[in-house]
């Protein structure tokens, strides 16, 4: 099972009101609700925060958390990164709570390609520098 447990996707440009559930063949469960507008956003959430960690861990999902927005393969900096949301005008954030940590993009629902490119890069091909770590 993956630890990517759920993406919620709000995409607001349809007038349908309930949140739907499935789960594709890879396990990965998908929620999203459609919303009238035309912005969307595109939240993954995985199921890990501090309550899981131990002793000499404390921290550790928040550090992540921001490691993964330092850079990847494909975009070599948080720079990068932020640069490609921000140019269609779009914001990119994560936080991290007790029991899960979320990354989220909000743009023009046009951009929809873009907001999952930049989210699956980040979550699957992070750099994690090591100069990242000593800070």
């Amino acid at each position: 099972s993956s630890i990517l447990s759920s993406i919620l996707i709000y995409t607001q440009k349809i007038s349908f009101y309930c949140m739907k559930r499935l789960t594709l063949s890879n396990g990965l469960e998908v929620i999203y609700k459609h919303l009238p507008g035309k912005t969307l956003t595109c939240e993954v959430m995985v199921k890990v925060g501090s309550n899981n960690e131990i002793e000499g861990e404390r921290g550790i999902s928040h550090m992540i958390e921001h490691l993964l927005s330092e850079g990847t393969r494909k975009r070599p900096t948080g720079r990068a990164i932020a640069n490609e949301i921000e140019i269609v005008g779009g914001e990119f954030n994560a936080y991290t709570t007790s029991v899960r940590t979320n990354y989220h993009i909000k743009l023009l629902s046009k951009d929809f390609k873009l907001a999952m490119d930049v989210l699956s890069d980040v979550l699957f091909h992070p750099l994690f520098l090591e100069k990242s770590f000593l800070r």
